[in-house]
This record gives C-alpha cells, structure tokens and sequence, in this order.
C-alpha cells in the first residue's frame, strides 16, 4: 500500500492543551475527511501495520509511532483531552507529497481534470493540441503521449502533423502571399522600379498598389 507522512502528528509532534500544558493521555481519532467514519492510518512508511485508532498521547503529549496517511485519501483528525473534550479538528487533510491530479483551469498549460492536459495556444494561430497521458501498470505515474499536432496560418505549410507515436513537425514557407491583416503585401510578386502604396481605406480595400516611377531627367 502507498502511504504518505501525515502532515498532523506525523512524527515526533507534541500536542498541547489549551492553556499551554502538554496533552498527556490526550486521544486522536482519524476519520474520512468530511465524515465521522474511522480511517485507518498506518504506523511506518511501508503501511503493513495500523495506528490504534483513537490512538492515545504519552505523558508527553506525543504519539509512541509515526502516522501514515493512505495517499489516495484525505482524512479528518480529531483531537481531544484525556477526558473527552475536544481540543481541536483538522480536515481535508492529506498525506505530504499526495497529488490527486490536476484540475482545469485557464492558464497556459493546463490538466483536463482525466490525466492528461488541454490545448496551448501560442498568439493566435500557432496552436499545441496537448495529448493524453496514460498511466502504466502498476500506477507509476509514467505514460506516453498520444497525439501531438501542429496548426499555422495559409502562408505556411506543416507536414508531419499529428505525431501519433513517433515522427517529426515540420513549418515551412507555402509560397501563399502574407495578407495585408497579418502585415504582408497580400501578393506574391512586386511591379520591377515602382512604389508600393498601402491599402486605401474603405470596404473592399484589401490590396496594395504599385506606382511606376516617372520618367526621370537628365541635366
């Protein structure tokens, strides 16, 4: 079983009463988090052995072994007095280094919430398709990437997309002009010795214009 160093009275916690005196003979419980449902914790890293639950204090107010949390689980403590009064409660708590996962959100790389993360878009045609991760046997955490794929604007061509298990993206130029919206001249070619003169505003402008110089004089 993998477990997790609990980050309440995991090891060599004291634990006080209210007015500051070490909690001699104090009880902890241990429940699912959120319920009053007993969760066993384990006393070492290799989870083979349970705490005693509710798992009584020294005259110390220490416990006499390590707390291990199951590390796909949370958990509730409760801690009260020798006598039975409750001290404090501390919930949602998991086992140090436990990760359950990434969550959606809206930053630039992002986990789907499934095991796997969602598209990066880069300015606003250049976009990353993300791929899904796969656990491996045995939930080691490792896994491969699926799919990735490559998109880009007309004046580009990609060859290789998508790279489903192995292969290479290529970007190079399509020979398509660059349209004026994205700062080109929208045309291939350029009139030899003339002036290039930007669109004019107003519907339908979406060309340039080229001038021919005038005849020039000799002196």
């Amino acid at each position: 079983m993998a477990v997790n160093l609990s980050p309440v009275a995991g090891a060599a916690q004291q634990f006080f009463s209210n007015s500051g005196v070490p909690l001699a003979g104090g009880l902890l419980y241990t429940y699912a988090a959120g319920t009053t449902t007993p969760l066993a914790t384990y006393t070492s890293a290799n989870g083979a052995t349970a705490n005693s639950n509710h798992i009584v204090l020294n005259s110390a107010g220490r416990l006499d072994s390590e707390v291990w949390l199951t590390s796909t689980l949370t958990y509730k403590f409760l801690l009260k007095d020798s006598d039975g009064v409750t001290i404090a409660t501390y919930d949602d708590i998991p086992g140090i280094g436990s990760v359950s996962g990434l969550t959606s959100g809206t930053s630039i790389l992002y986990g789907n919430g499934s095991g796997g993360f969602s598209n990066v878009v880069i300015g606003s045609n250049l976009s990353f398709v993300g791929g899904t991760l796969s656990a491996t046997t045995g939930g080691s955490g490792a896994g491969t990437v699926t799919s990735v794929a490559l998109t880009a604007p007309a004046a580009f061509t990609v060859t290789g997309s998508p790279v489903t298990s192995t292969g290479t993206l290529a970007l190079t130029y399509s020979g398509n002009p660059i349209p004026i919206t994205s700062g080109g001249t929208g045309t291939s070619t350029l009139l030899e010795n003339s002036v290039v003169i930007g669109p004019a505003i107003g519907p339908g402008a979406n060309s340039v214009q080229f001038v021919p110089q005038g005849p020039q004089e000799t002196y």
